[in-house]
């Protein structure tokens, strides 16, 4: 064999040696060690009379190599030269590549351990699968709500709240994106966090999911994913954990609240999941909200005061028996400082809500009763006394009698739709829903008609919903002029699909509506505008404009943490923001014979308003630019109704 051969070889075989880990590359240095020391060592014995014997040498070549202390205790020319080679060749060896091997190792030890690779024993906790543009903010709302969480751990007979994050690649950066999110409201590192995908059942074993009390899987970490990928994903994780199920020693598997993306995946899921599976539609949620802001603008607000727990009223609820037997307008006295909705029956899997029910409608003792209040104490019962319903004196006079409901008269809303996602899809399908409506809606999309028209799974919504198609890019202040948006009731801003990044998403919506809004102001139109963000950050940039903003990570985010803390509350949202149930009206006061002189206190307002079958929420003062949103007022609270004062009401659809 050539020597250049030969010497490929053996480096190659040191190379492959060396990658073996800690222990050979400890063997090359101790290697090495012994061999400086023995050739220093016989050198110096055979080129000086200062050793009795080889055995004294090479101990003396090994303390010079090991220790530089030694250097200045030799004599003579040759051994002083030889003790510092060696003392040179140790500062090296010995030291250099010894405490470089050794401190790599521990580099990669901590970086493993940090990768959170060893499989957890836990019991009861709450685990989250993947990592998405919901974590963050789901990771904030679940431990912000500490109220709901020790209920929640009350009921499961837990003491703490354990949180296990499952995610393919734990960095700094996502713990500290972390950090960044939760805050105050919770020690960061109490939280959990595992590397692993969720596919992968001995991934599933290292957060112990099979002994979780509820297992959450958000859908997709891109602004908007490809809805059948995501679907996809979500079923194979269910059937593993499924499969996980059959050889656990857990008692009972957990509650599963998983996203959906498309309706048509839901009967697998079930399937696979039975009834611990609480699904959340994110894509026909989403929809819902944004349908229904259209119809009734100003709803954004109040999404973001019943979606989070950091201000304001939530959702909420409660078992009572005291209120068992009694109507719902019997049972509604009964609580000043919430405001009772209705009740969820049946058991959670095929949990019905019947919000703003009939007068008459009987509460039962399996009943979940539906509050709006700032607190979960505010819905405790207290009997009410007999003067509870006395009218605060007005101030020009008794009111009069309400009189029938008004009819609604049917109407046409013309939407302008400016980008395209999958997501428009559901909101054809939500428009459509509302029988007694009309909707014009007009596209603008770079995405050509044909291939939008090909993601549009069903057409049975086109009797109610006439669609048009215009290709071109809403960025151009030509493609703006064309459609003239002045002639439109809405218009709306669909986060694109085709981006790679919800930056960039954001991006291209924001600088689209600064185009509009010029194009309006010369126009001087006024037509509501809604605008979907994938950031809700980004909703700082439009504060003080005339817009309504909905961010759907956030939104999902939200609604996952209250399904999660308490099953019941997504039929809930189902019933209150889809079509066909009850839903939230802004109403002027006089439609309920409430003269705007007057002074009423609240308890008085709502029996006006339940004159009328319909319930009172709250109070908004549409002052110009900065509507003022008032949920739950107190029961005693007296109102000055002005001409600028609206009823926020819960309603049956009609």
């Amino acid at each position: 064999m050539p020597l250049s051969r030969t010497i490929r070889f053996l480096t190659f075989r040191l190379e492959r040696w060396i990658q073996r880990g800690w222990a050979p590359q400890l063997a090359l240095v101790a290697g090495l060690i012994v061999t400086i020391s023995l050739m220093a060592g016989l050198t110096a014995w055979l080129a000086t009379d200062a050793f009795a014997g080889p055995g004294e040498a090479i101990w003396w070549a090994f303390l010079r190599l090991t220790d530089p202390g030694y250097l200045g205790d030799d004599e003579g020319v040759v051994l002083r030269t030889l003790s510092t080679i060696v003392t040179v060749a140790g500062y090296v060896v010995f030291m250099g590549t010894l405490v470089a091997i050794m401190t790599q190792w521990l580099i990669r030890k901590v970086a493993l351990l940090e990768r959170g690779l060893t499989p957890i024993v836990a019991r009861g906790h709450v685990v989250i699968l993947g990592w998405t543009n919901r974590t963050p903010d789901l990771v904030r709302e679940l431990v912000s709500s500490a109220g709901r969480m020790q209920r929640f751990l009350k009921r499961r007979g837990l003491r703490t709240f354990q949180l296990v994050i499952l995610a393919e690649d734990i960095t700094a950066a996502r713990r500290q994106e972390l950090a960044d999110h939760v805050g105050t409201a919770w020690e960061v590192n109490d939280i959990i966090l595992r590397t692993g995908s969720p596919l992968v059942a001995d991934h599933l074993r290292r957060v112990d999911a099979t002994h979780a009390s509820t297992v959450i899987l958000p859908a997709a970490d891109q602004p908007m994913p490809d809805a059948g990928h995501a679907d996809a994903r979500t079923v194979k994780t269910l059937m593993t954990l499924a499969q996980l199920m059959t050889d656990s020693s857990a008692a009972a598997p957990p509650i599963v609240v998983a996203e959906i993306l498309q309706a048509h995946t839901l009967p697998v899921a079930h399937a696979v999941t039975g009834a611990a599976l609480e699904e959340v539609e994110s894509d026909r949620m989403i929809a819902r909200l944004i349908a229904q802001n259209t119809r009734h603008p100003g709803l954004s607000d109040l999404y973001e005061e019943l979606f989070t727990h950091t201000f304001g009223n939530a959702l909420y609820l409660q078992e009572s028996t005291a209120v068992v037997g009694l109507s719902f307008h019997e049972a509604t006295a009964w609580f000043s400082e919430a405001t009772l909705l209705g009740a969820v029956r049946g058991p959670s899997a095929e949990a019905q809500a019947h919000l703003n029910p009939s007068p008459d409608f009987i509460f039962e003792a399996t009943d979940r009763l539906v509050f709006i209040a700032p607190a979960f104490e505010a819905t405790y019962p207290v009997k009410p006394a007999p003067s509870a319903s006395r009218r605060v004196p007005a101030t020009s006079g008794e009111a009069p009698a309400p009189g029938p409901p008004e009819a609604s008269p049917q109407r046409t809303q013309r939407i302008l739709c400016l980008g395209w996602s999958s997501r428009v899809g559901a909101l054809l399908q939500e428009y459509g829903g509302y029988t007694q409506e009309a909707f014009v809606i007009t596209v603008v999309s770079t995405l050509s008609a044909r291939q939008r028209e090909a993601q549009l799974a069903t057409d049975d919504w086109r009797n109610r919903v006439q669609l048009t198609h215009v290709e071109g890019d809403y960025t151009q202040e030509a493609v703006l002029q064309a459609v003239a948006p002045e002639t439109f009731d809405t218009i709306l801003f669909i986060g694109s699909g085709l981006l790679r990044s919800g930056e960039e998403t954001d991006a291209r919506t924001l600088l689209g509506y600064m185009l509009l809004q010029k194009y309006l102001t010369a126009a001087a139109s006024d037509p509501t505008v809604v605008v979907e963000l994938t950031d809700p950050h980004n909703a700082a940039l439009l504060e003080d404009r005339p817009v309504e903003v909905i961010a759907p990570p956030a939104m999902m985010s939200h609604l996952l943490a209250h399904v999660a803390l308490r099953r019941g509350l997504g039929a809930v949202f189902n019933e209150l923001f889809g079509p066909g149930g009850a839903e939230i009206h802004f109403q002027p006061a006089r439609a309920y014979g409430l003269p705007v002189t007057g002074t009423y206190a609240t308890r008085d307002v709502r029996q006006a308003v339940a004159q009328r079958r319909q319930t009172l929420i709250g109070f908004r003062e549409a002052q110009p630019g900065q509507p003022a949103l008032h949920l739950n007022p107190p029961a005693d609270k007296p109102w000055t109704l002005t001409p600028q004062t609206e009823l926020v009401v819960l309603k049956a659809y009609a």
